[in-house]
């Protein structure tokens, strides 16, 4: 039942999460998140449990990490919500500062979908690596990549995935790495990349 609003931020410089439980909110994160790496910025959310929320863990119109900042949600359950990202993601870094979203080794069980929209690099400095995680079902993602640079800033590896589709684009730009996930039913679509190596995958039910 849900009983408080969760966490509203406006343009907080840090926020650092570990080993806590949090159930019936509204939405996790909502307000404004968006981080500048020129003043240290940083979003590390680890070893937490998330579940029973009403609406979305990012329940944001858009969210931007700038030049350098630093995301890294990492060991994480997230059960009973509707989507995680709500909205879009951007990172945006024009001097090659090292901006990263790391996702890795969370497990994903969403009445919804993980994704609503997408997550998008830029340019060059950005980074998004999404690695280990488990979805249970609607695993929706979505990937852009305008980076000029053909390396593999988009990395997706190991993932066991079930239902819902999976949107790799860069509008002629971009590289992805997409390698040894499990696909149960999910869907997997490449449009207009530069580079793609996808490699040593298993895709069933589709």
């Amino acid at each position: 039942e849900e009983d408080w609003y969760g966490f509203t931020c406006y343009s907080p410089h840090v926020i650092h999460l570990s080993y806590v439980s949090v159930r019936h909110a509204s939405s996790v994160f909502r307000g404004d998140l968006n981080m500048q790496g020129e003043q240290g910025d940083s979003l590390r959310i680890t070893h937490s449990f998330f579940r029973d929320i009403d609406q979305h863990v990012f329940d944001f119109y858009s969210t931007y990490q700038y030049t350098g900042s630093r995301w890294v949600i990492q060991d994480n359950r997230f059960t009973d919500f509707q989507i995680f990202f709500d909205q879009r993601h951007y990172l945006h870094d024009e001097n090659d500062e090292g901006t990263l979203l790391k996702i890795d080794g969370n497990e994903f069980d969403p009445e919804g979908s993980i994704m609503d929209d997408y997550i998008q690099i830029d340019n060059d400095g950005g980074r998004v690596i999404f690695t280990n995680n488990q979805g249970t079902s609607n695993s929706r993602l979505g990937f852009r990549n305008y980076s000029d640079h053909p390396e593999d800033q988009v990395i997706i590896r190991d993932n066991q995935l079930s239902g819902g589709y999976i949107s790799l684009y860069g509008g002629g730009q971009g590289g992805f790495l997409f390698k040894n996930n499990t696909l149960d039913g999910t869907y997997l679509s490449v449009d207009y990349v530069a580079e793609a190596l996808i490699q040593d995958n298993t895709i069933q039910n589709c």
